[in-house]
């Protein structure tokens, strides 16, 4: 009987000594060297971690290829106003006026005759390093005197139907925005198409690729430049090469990975000369995005990782085959939906569940994934890219500079991108960096919300500084 109940005994110890190895290996994530997939407490507490990575951009020459009138007009501030993708929330649609009527009142914005022109201009592919022709609207006022560029990078888009802004249409909205910024500051404005429209729509567009994004806005800035010299005949302006770097949503990204750019690369664009920068709605560092979406469990953008596994696939080589990272029967769908060109970003949203976006991939892969982006590991590429292609972890030796400042813009009420981590960065520049940068909050509304607001009070901001 003695020795069945040390039998039992042993046994009972050989358990809880398991049961100590696994507590061990599952402890809290605020052990950064956990390696158990399956345990991943909610709310996850992010810790600093040491990261070395840096963009990846050739130094280049040649910029300009072509520039291309368009064509000429005033624009109005109600058409901008009244514009369907900037109203999503009718119900809000009237504060959001008053607010804009409050802000301007009693100011007499400039009304100029603005001229729209298509510049199409190089890159380097951040796939096979050879040049790329892509293309952007560049507008300038009717005006007698020396000018900055002011450049408004879009939002994220997908699928053939998004607005092309180099074509100049204008009854689209970033042809709108951009006229109306020319128009009331005097300035001349630039807005990219991005890779995947416009001379590129037979590439793909990389969405969130930090060096494909800074090319986009910077390069193109060179090409405005040089076609301007082109127009002394024609037009009675001059570019004084001061340059304004701002954006929303995905362009907030472009405009904050520029700024960094070309004030830590400066000989590099010979013709920028930064004076403001003011990145709206954007994300900062992937790596605390991600991780809230986990946290907060649903997500309303819920096709923004495919998103960027899908498009990025090629220069990151993230998988063999998509279906390989899938738990999801509909995951050929949602692959043709990014890739056909037939379908918007919120059509393929609605092929994830938004109040489980985590949950079509397989458990295995997600976990270890989360574990390596908390863990600072990043040794696989979709952990590569999340280091390398965001913003908190390229600054390195950036140094924050004189002059008008950086102006960040964000809602609190927004779910697309998160206020927090976007405000903690800017507390970061400040404390960290020493930079005059500033966050400014117009309280709970959410991303589409949000950008008439931001804009108002960014012309407004401008017109008293510059």
């Amino acid at each position: 009987m003695s020795n069945i109940k040390q039998y039992i005994f042993l046994i009972k110890v050989i358990f809880l000594f398991f049961q100590l190895i696994l507590i061990s290996s599952c402890s809290s994530l605020n052990e950064s060297n956990s390696d158990c997939a399956d345990c991943l407490p909610r709310p996850v507490q992010l810790n600093e971690v040491s990261i070395q990575v840096d963009f990846n951009i050739p130094e280049q020459n040649n910029f300009f290829i072509s520039g291309t009138y368009i064509n000429s007009f005033t624009p109005l501030i109600t058409s901008f106003l009244t514009n369907r993708k900037v109203n999503s929330n009718p119900a809000k649609k009237l504060d959001i006026k008053k607010k804009f009527e409050q802000k301007f009142s009693g100011f007499n914005i400039h009304n100029y005759n603005v001229n729209l022109y298509k510049i199409s201009y190089f890159i380097q592919s951040v796939v096979t390093n050879e040049p790329v022709q892509v293309s952007g609207l560049f507008i300038v006022p009717d005006v007698n005197k020396e000018i900055p560029i002011l450049v408004f990078s879009p939002g994220s888009r997908l699928g053939d139907s998004a607005e092309v802004p180099s074509e100049g249409n204008s009854d689209e909205l970033y042809t709108i925005l951009g006229s109306l910024l020319s128009s009331t500051l005097g300035f001349a404005t630039f807005i990219p198409d991005y890779v995947g429209w416009g001379d590129s729509d037979n590439f793909t567009h990389h969405y969130m690729n930090a060096n494909e994004a800074v090319q986009i806005v910077l390069n193109g800035v060179e090409a405005a430049y040089e076609f301007s010299l082109t127009l002394g005949g024609t037009l009675n302006f001059s570019l004084n090469k001061d340059v304004i770097l701002s954006g929303y949503s995905q362009g907030g990204v472009a405009a904050l990975l520029s700024t960094i750019y070309v004030e830590r690369f400066p000989t590099h664009y010979p013709n920028i000369n930064l004076v403001a920068s003011l990145p709206m709605g954007g994300v900062p560092n992937l790596r605390e995005h991600i991780i809230q979406i986990y946290n907060n469990k649903s997500y309303e953008l819920s096709s923004f990782l495919p998103y960027i596994l899908i498009t990025n696939d090629e220069s990151y080589d993230f998988y063999t085959d998509f279906a390989d990272i899938m738990d999801a029967d509909n995951h050929a769908d949602i692959e043709h939906c990014i890739t056909s060109g037939e379908y918007t970003l919120m059509e393929c949203d609605t092929l994830i569940d938004s109040n489980d976006p985590l949950g079509v991939y397989e458990d295995d892969w997600l976990n270890a994934f989360l574990l390596n982006i908390y863990d600072g590991n990043y040794s696989d590429p979709l952990e590569r890219f999340v280091f390398e292609n965001s913003a908190y972890y390229l600054l390195n030796d950036w140094e924050a500079q004189d002059h008008l400042g950086y102006r960040f813009y964000h809602c609190s009420g927004d779910t697309y991108t998160f206020f927090d981590i976007d405000n903690d960065f800017v507390d970061y520049l400040k404390s960290e960096k020493n930079a005059n940068a500033s966050m400014i909050n117009f309280g709970d509304y959410d991303h589409m919300e949000c950008i008439i607001p931001s804009i108002t009070d960014a012309v407004y901001w401008l017109s008293t500084v510059y």
